[in-house]
């Protein structure tokens, strides 16, 4: 399974004593979750809502993110685990670096090639290769400022036309270089509330009282987000086959006049062809609020026509 998509496993998020490295260290059990709807919504434990951006404005977030590693790496208990199934600050940190050189390598695959397949990335099995625990806290800040730099001025170099290029994982979810660049933005975020505000203290036990667990989306929601460029694209020609059926086939018919008339006639196939363009824009990966206008004016299409039936 391409690990890659699901690093930030909620079995890192235990509570309990902490553990030190010379400690004897428990096999941390691997995360199977899919995190790709966090590309689509807010992330309920770390509050990040990373949709919501474009691809110019990823570069500058990024390199915020990347401000706390030098900050926690200079604590004196970086490789102690404050459960034995939570990584340490420096564990986390291996990761990000590693996340960070992962993700330069498949925007590089996105923009040389077509429709590229991403080979499977196991963090937890990179992780025990490494020996994360043995790594040295400062050489890991300068590798995570440095790997860090260089992904956001090239995503600052992706030209605007290449922002909707594809590629997927193994699995078969799909990633334009806009989505991907804002699925690492939330890996980078909540690997930094990993460090921070969601870091438990020992002791502290098995949950925090009154914080809510992650939720994540019905398996339909996830079946429709990773094949959202078939399902969006047969919707799309559905729409816009009504639509010119309700123009040259079977127009709506009124016995009023003038511009009533004309509203009855034309709001119908209107409405099927912002549907059309809404599809489109979901399944091609286009900004959420262009989506979200086009929705909207077929709903306002719709209604008009309901409002020129009853008058």
């Amino acid at each position: 399974m391409d690990k890659s998509a699901t690093d930030h496993a909620d079995i890192r998020h235990g509570y309990g004593s902490a553990v030190s490295a010379e400690s004897p260290l428990p096999e941390i059990t691997p995360d199977t979750k899919d995190w790709t709807w966090v590309v689509d919504r807010r992330c309920p434990d770390c509050g990040a809502e990373v949709g919501v951006l474009d691809l110019t404005q990823i570069p500058g977030a990024l390199r915020t993110q990347l401000e706390v590693w030098p900050v926690v790496l200079q604590r004196t208990e970086v490789a102690e685990r404050p459960a034995p199934q939570t990584w340490s600050t420096l564990e986390y940190a291996a990761h990000v670096r590693d996340v960070l050189g992962v993700f330069d390598e498949r925007l590089t695959l996105l923009l040389d090639e077509d429709d590229p397949v991403f080979e499977d990335w196991d963090s937890d099995a990179a992780a025990a290769a490494g020996q994360y625990l043995q790594e040295d806290p400062a050489q890991v800040a300068e590798q995570i400022a440095d790997r860090g730099a260089a992904l956001a001025a090239a995503i600052e170099a992706v030209p605007p036309e290449a922002a909707d290029r594809p590629g997927r994982r193994s699995n078969g979810s799909v990633f334009t270089v806009t989505s991907l660049m804002q699925y690492l933005l939330h890996d980078l975020i909540h690997h930094a509330w990993d460090v921070t505000d969601g870091r438990p203290g020992p002791g502290s036990g098995s949950s925090r009282a009154g914080e809510p667990e992650p939720v994540e989306p019905p398996p339909l929601q996830t079946f429709a987000h990773r094949h959202r460029r078939v399902l969006g694209i047969a919707l799309a020609v559905v729409a816009l086959a009504l639509a010119a059926a309700y123009v040259f086939i079977v127009p709506p018919q009124t016995d009023s006049s003038g511009l009533q008339a004309d509203i009855v006639r034309w709001s119908v196939p209107g409405c099927w062809s912002l549907i059309c363009a809404a599809a489109l824009c979901w399944a091609l990966d286009a900004k959420q609020k262009v989506t979200t206008v086009m929705a909207y004016a077929a709903l306002l299409a719709w209604l008009a026509y309901l409002a020129a039936r009853l008058l």
